[in-house]
């Protein structure tokens, strides 16, 4: 169905279309002068807001493309890319409860249309990495039970060794599960190649490198590590 705009102005396009409002921005019509005043007198009367003013016009000019394609061909998937790129502006843009907010709706709605085969998933590569970004912010937030249930969810679909071994140090260090630390850190040390033991992807997510993984000495220290603390009185 069609819908009527409030206006042609950028700002109010990213309000109607993206449900994304600016706060603390600069007016638009204010730039002109604070561009004289700098140029022509050097008088610097706000250049750093002139400055966050392009950046945020940029950004919604790339999401409103990418809404664009969304309407013309109506795919639900690109629409879910959307939100998860403006999750990460928001994120860049240091507000991180909503761009949380967003990656939770996010998840959500995977889980309610996981069963359902006609629902447009987000591309794999997004989800995988949405997963990360998720258990990453919950970490930081000391959410450390929805920080694991997120890698382990990565772990489970994708068999992603980066996830694996930080969930074996969520385990160890956080959640005192010295056991499943124990177990992730087994699998690892399995997975890794033998004459380099460089860690291997096993999985199709390629863009993890291996080279952030641990060696395999350092995975048999940690294995020594956590039976030492499991047999520990």
């Amino acid at each position: 169905p069609s819908r009527s705009l409030p206006g042609y102005k950028q700002k109010d396009l990213e309000a109607e279309l993206l449900q994304a409002r600016r706060e603390d921005d600069l007016p638009g019509e204010e730039i002109p002068q604070i561009y004289f005043d700098y140029v022509k007198y050097g008088h610097d009367n706000g250049m750093e807001r002139v400055f966050q003013h392009n950046i945020l016009d940029l950004q919604g000019m790339v999401l409103l493309f990418l809404e664009a394609v969304r309407l013309y061909d109506g795919r639900e998937g690109a629409r879910q890319a959307l939100r998860s790129g403006l999750a990460r502006i928001l994120l860049r843009n240091k507000r991180v409860e909503e761009a949380l907010q967003i990656l939770e709706e996010l998840q959500t709605l995977e889980e309610l249309n996981q069963h359902n085969v006609e629902a447009q998933a987000l591309p794999e590569q997004l989800r995988y990495s949405d997963l990360l970004l998720l258990a990453s912010l919950y970490r930081q937030q000391k959410r450390y039970n929805q920080s694991a249930r997120m890698l382990e969810l990565v772990v489970r679909r994708y068999d992603c060794p980066y996830a694996r071994l930080s969930l074996a140090r969520l385990m160890e260090h956080q959640l005192k599960q010295l056991e499943h630390a124990l177990l992730h850190t087994n699998v690892l040390i399995q997975g890794c190649e033998e004459p380099d033991g460089e860690a291997t992807v096993e999985s199709d997510i390629r863009y993890r490198s291996a080279g952030r993984m641990l060696t395999l000495d350092e995975l048999e220290h940690r294995k020594a590590r956590l039976q030492r603390k499991i047999q520990k009185p």
